[in-house]
């Protein structure tokens, strides 16, 4: 042939006069499904990565501890729940208290969000008086499952009441850091109860 052209329709007439048909590659055949079978491992792959990342973030969310922290609003007792707020924060706590402005009566707007699903009570007490509230706070803590770290200023007195014995953490006037120590411990152990119960909530779900 003396042109392409002349090659192919020669090409056209060979099939036809033959009675030719163009058949499948069974090479390119086992690679497209190959292909076809990667694409789908691939894809599974990302579905199952997705999946993991998904059960991570509500395995961290689940492990958060909420915590209400009860203090008096005003004094040195508000420099004293600032400081341990954001103590308690950068352990990874969540943290609510009863500061903020809410239009209900203070008990109510205290007593709501005791009602909250609470881990640990956290008080502070100093030795210039208590909060009001303090008898209602703990007494939350009395609810199976939530636990009381109490911190004592030296000169307070902290009245255990129903709690008996209970262990509180004394700390220096002026030196609420004092207590981070027996604080973290406090918390540590509160997160290694409450893990075993996160898991075994998993396994049935």
């Amino acid at each position: 042939a003396d042109s392409v052209d002349h090659l192919r329709e020669f090409s056209r007439a060979f099939e036809e006069e033959l009675g030719l048909e163009l058949t499948s590659n069974p090479v390119t055949e086992m690679i497209e499904r190959a292909k076809a079978e990667e694409h789908k491992i691939l894809s599974e792959i990302g579905k199952l990565a997705e999946r993991v990342e998904s059960l991570e973030r509500d395995r961290s969310a689940s492990h958060q501890l909420t915590c209400f922290l009860s203090f008096r609003f005003e004094g040195r007792s508000v420099d004293y729940g600032r400081m341990v707020k954001q103590f308690l924060e950068l352990l990874g706590v969540r943290v609510i208290t009863g500061q903020g402005y809410e239009p209900m009566p203070v008990n109510e707007k205290v007593r709501s969000r005791l009602a909250e699903n609470l881990d640990v009570i956290v008080v502070i007490e100093v030795a210039d008086g208590k909060s009001s509230w303090t008898r209602d706070e703990m007494a939350r803590a009395q609810n199976p499952g939530v636990f009381l770290i109490p911190l004592v200023e030296n000169g307070a007195t902290f009245d255990a009441g129903i709690f008996g014995d209970h262990e509180y953490i004394r700390f220096a006037e002026g030196h609420v850091s004092d207590a981070f120590i027996g604080l973290i411990e406090g918390i540590q152990y509160v997160g290694r109860v409450r893990t075993p119960a996160v898991r075994d909530d998993a396994k049935d779900a």
